[in-house]
């Protein structure tokens, strides 16, 4: 148990992603202030560490299926997955949160004043994810391809060059952590996206919207700000790509 204390938070989730629950449950925002250990977070937290080690042990010792462990997957595979499946996701679920928020607040007659406030977070947080999604698909990530590994499983490359990747990296972990925590305003917001006794079923679906893109951006945030760009940065301290 001791062990597990002085891990960090990072390091946990990507060991068993469905530690991120637990996390998400606590107030842990793993995907993108995931490098506190888990002994340091309950303190600043005011967490029980023992009740929180009990919790996280029963959950890492059931017998249940577990996730890809992402963190043996190559990095140009990486980065399709994260292209293929979570760029995807955000571009086609954004116009259809907004068509629903928008239609709820301007057809239906109700009064929900604290969802122009989601909207107006929601429409700026897509607008940024958008811009981030290209200069990773754009800038970055074809950098990132270029350093697959030769035939003997290693890929020399210049370093200087890779300053501009490090700095690149550094300031899309910035863009995350914003963004991180302008989506956990509308979780604050909405109560955990729940939906009020008297909302009609437009509502609970908006809700319903909301909760999964929330689940799916915290995965794509962790996939990135643990998993690939460590490996990545990892690579250009050895001057090799790195396979753990």
């Amino acid at each position: 148990m001791k062990n597990l204390a002085s891990k960090t938070i990072s390091e946990i989730v990507s060991k068993d992603y469905r530690t991120s629950t637990l996390f998400t449950a606590m107030g842990i925002a793993y995907s993108w202030q995931g490098q506190e250990t888990l002994d340091q977070v309950c303190k600043r937290k005011k967490l029980n560490l023992e009740q929180v080690l009990n919790k996280l042990l029963a959950l890492l010792h059931s017998p249940t299926e577990r996730d890809f462990d992402f963190t043996y997957w190559p990095v140009e595979l990486l980065v399709d997955y994260i292209v293929q499946k979570y760029h995807r996701y955000i571009r086609s679920r954004v116009p259809v949160i907004k068509q629903v928020l928008n239609k709820l607040l301007f057809s239906s007659g109700e009064d929900y004043t604290l969802l122009y406030q989601v909207l107006g977070l929601f429409e700026k947080g897509a607008a940024e994810l958008e811009k981030h999604m290209a200069r990773e698909e754009l800038i970055l990530f074809p950098y990132i391809r270029k350093m697959a590994p030769d035939e003997k499983g290693l890929r020399k490359f210049d370093a200087p060059h890779f300053d501009g990747v490090r700095n690149s990296i550094l300031g899309m972990i910035r863009d995350h952590e914003r963004e991180g925590e302008r989506f956990q305003q509308i979780k604050s917001i909405t109560k955990d996206f729940q939906s009020p006794k008297e909302a009609d079923e437009n509502y609970k679906i908006a809700m319903g919207l909301l909760r999964d893109f929330d689940h799916n951006l915290r995965k794509h945030l962790h996939l990135e700000n643990n998993i690939l760009f460590p490996k990545v940065l990892q690579s250009g301290k050895k001057g090799e790509l790195v396979y753990d």
